[in-house]
């Protein structure tokens, strides 16, 4: 038997104050199943003043497991326990971007980076099934300037996203294009229209040969999310996740008004999310439950084909944001 330490990334605690611990340890808990050495007892343990994640395996982790672990969204630094000393190891996952991608833009309403991996990676860990012979493929139907976007890319994916505002979708299009430059990227732009919307196309590789037979993708359309299904073929995501508006700064529009709720946009976008989606395909979202409760979002997702996961760990997800947003996430599988 192997105890395994995880020192959460300090900015954790700054983006989910007491529920820190509670969510780190949901996502944990997800994330030991899919080992190939068996684990569990996820916990939480305090040593030399810190807060730790711990966890016991049965035998030590190989690469692939530690880099499956490296993938958490609050893992910082890992280390196996040997009596009352504890031995680095070192977290590998290699990506094909870094942390700057997504943490260079900044703006008003953005949504921690923190918090979206930890979105992605729980919508991840809740497939029941993966492609083996190409990466996920991610739609995020409310992509503002494409936070989610990029935290999918530097996962491996490839992403598209709908923005309604089309200022914010042309500032993350020439973000993005400009990172590419930076970085020396190869790359191409396709501007063109989706169904009479603005649409940004790029493929993009380290080199010439990987752009020509494998390139990374990622694709932004300013337009209506309930369109989804006119932008894109059926079936054709794994993923779709997103940030749903707070109902604070911003709402979505219905009738031509802001409402504090997400019902109206849900009620008209998951019958096209719904056929964008594949069969056994995930569904994630985080709203604020304090102007739509936990309770009406998995009884409208599953009158719209979908089964939303519930018991644990799906449902030590709610956490405080401020005093009017508490946020929680909605995990659901496409039947």
């Amino acid at each position: 038997m192997a105890t395994y330490c995880l020192l959460p990334h300090p900015g954790v605690n700054a983006v989910f104050f007491d529920a820190s611990a509670r969510l780190s340890l949901a996502e944990l808990s997800l994330c030991l199943p899919r080992l190939d050495v068996p684990g569990g007892n996820a916990r939480e343990e305090e040593a030399a003043g810190l807060r730790w994640y711990c966890f016991d395996a049965e035998a030590p982790l190989g690469a692939r497991d530690v880099a499956r672990l490296a993938a958490l969204s609050s893992a910082y630094a890992l280390f196996l326990r040997e009596g009352e000393l504890l031995r680095p190891v070192p977290l590998v996952w290699e990506r094909p971007f870094g942390d700057d991608l997504s943490a260079i833009l900044k703006y008003t309403g953005k949504t921690n980076a923190l918090f979206t991996r930890l979105l992605l990676h729980i919508a991840e860990l809740s497939l029941p099934d993966a492609p083996a012979d190409r990466p996920l493929r991610l739609l995020d139907p409310v992509a503002g300037k494409g936070t989610t976007l990029f935290e999918a890319l530097m996962r491996g994916w490839d992403a598209c996203g709908i923005e309604i505002v089309q200022k914010a979708a042309h500032e993350g299009a020439v973000y993005f294009q400009k990172y590419l430059e930076t970085g020396r990227w190869k790359h191409t732009l396709q501007k063109e229209k989706a169904h009479g919307a603005p649409a940004w196309r790029f493929a993009f590789a380290r080199d010439k040969d990987a752009l020509r037979r494998q390139p990374g993708r990622l694709t932004l359309i300013a337009g209506d999310a309930r369109l989804a299904d006119k932008y894109f073929g059926k079936g054709c995501f794994d993923v779709l996740a997103g940030d749903l508006p707070y109902g604070v700064a911003h709402g979505t529009l219905s009738g031509g008004s802001l409402t504090r709720t997400p019902a109206p946009l849900l009620s008209g976008a998951l019958p096209a999310w719904h056929a964008v989606l594949r069969p056994g395909g995930v569904l994630a979202l985080s709203w604020n439950t304090l102007v739509y409760p936990v309770e009406a979002m998995r009884a409208m997702l599953a009158d719209h084909g979908f089964s939303p996961c519930a018991g644990a760990p799906y449902d030590a997800l709610s956490h405080r944001v401020d005093a009017s947003i508490r946020r929680d996430i909605v995990v659901a599988v496409r039947n």
